[in-house]
């Protein structure tokens, strides 16, 4: 389509992603195991679900790919150097993930998902606001760390109401098409500002 940025393109390729997941019928979200009560928001529950995966998707990503050149705009750093902060960003959600069983209890899953959430905010503020590069390793790693529970606590959330294998497929593909477009629109998004 002529007229259009690749950034507008994706975006509506994105809603066109999420629309059929607003007529879900109700037989797509009953399972044979555990089948809570359905009500007329189980739709509703889906797309927010799939909207849930592509930021997560989106802001992982977006980070992972952002770090490095912000450490070495404004930090200073040489940018073989910056690279390594993405292996320490990566290795903090591998190791946050290997915690998570040990942490994790069942009824408590959105107390710890919502701490979580505060958690990676704060940890994103303190890479903001460091401009020395020991500290941006540091907050990278913490980063890391912090967001590592999102994805499993958000699927373990998901699979609890019992959507169908399709509707769930649909929710984790959110998640790639959330980390290919949230990255271009911080692109766009930085490009704009500097």
């Amino acid at each position: 389509v002529k007229g259009f940025t690749p950034g507008s393109r994706l975006l509506v390729l994105a809603i066109l992603f999420l629309l059929p997941l607003t007529g879900l019928s109700r037989a797509d979200t009953v399972t044979c195991a555990v089948a809570a009560e359905i009500d007329g928001r189980s739709s509703l529950g889906a797309f927010s679900f799939a909207s849930m995966f592509l930021i997560y998707g989106g802001i992982e990503a977006s980070a992972s790919a952002w770090i490095p050149l912000f450490a070495t705009r404004y930090a200073a750093g040489q940018i073989a150097t910056s690279q390594w902060l993405l292996s320490l960003f990566w290795s903090g959600l591998i190791a946050g993930r290997l915690l998570l069983s040990t942490f994790i209890v069942p009824d408590k899953e959105q107390v710890f998902f919502r701490l979580s959430i505060l958690a990676s905010v704060l940890s994103l503020a303190m890479v903001l606001a460091s401009h020395a590069f020991v500290h941006i390793a540091i907050a990278s790693a913490a980063l890391g760390i912090c967001l590592s529970p999102l994805f499993p606590l958000l699927l373990s959330m998901a699979l609890t109401r019992g959507y169908s294998h399709r509707t769930m497929g649909m929710m984790l593909a959110g998640c790639a098409l959330g980390s290919g477009l949230l990255p271009l629109l911080l692109g766009i998004v930085s490009n704009s500002l500097s």
